[in-house]
């Protein structure tokens, strides 16, 4: 079943307070035992250059938002220095 109007509105404002770009809810199977999922992006970042994040409704806060944007970031920026190591890595070689 689809959020409410409401929810969705709710679940936007939480989002926003946390940083993110609200994207939209994911609908969950209750045949499957899956969650639904908010989905959102970071907003200090272009909409075409960033990833998608999710967090359960019942794990959505402005907090646990702005921490998924940080662990995001991180990888980003761990994934970035690997690949700069490896081309100078290449270039000593």
């Amino acid at each position: 079943m689809a959020p409410s109007a409401i929810a969705r509105m709710h679940y936007q404002i939480i989002v926003e307070m946390g940083g993110g770009r609200f994207r939209g809810v994911q609908r969950g199977d209750a045949d499957l035992n899956l969650d639904p999922l908010i989905l959102f992006d970071d907003a200090a970042l272009p909409p075409n250059k960033s990833s998608s994040m999710a967090l359960k409704p019942i794990d959505l806060t402005a907090d646990n938002v702005r921490s998924a944007i940080a662990n995001m970031r991180e990888t980003y920026k761990a994934a970035a220095l690997g690949s700069l190591q490896r081309a100078f890595e290449v270039e000593a070689a």
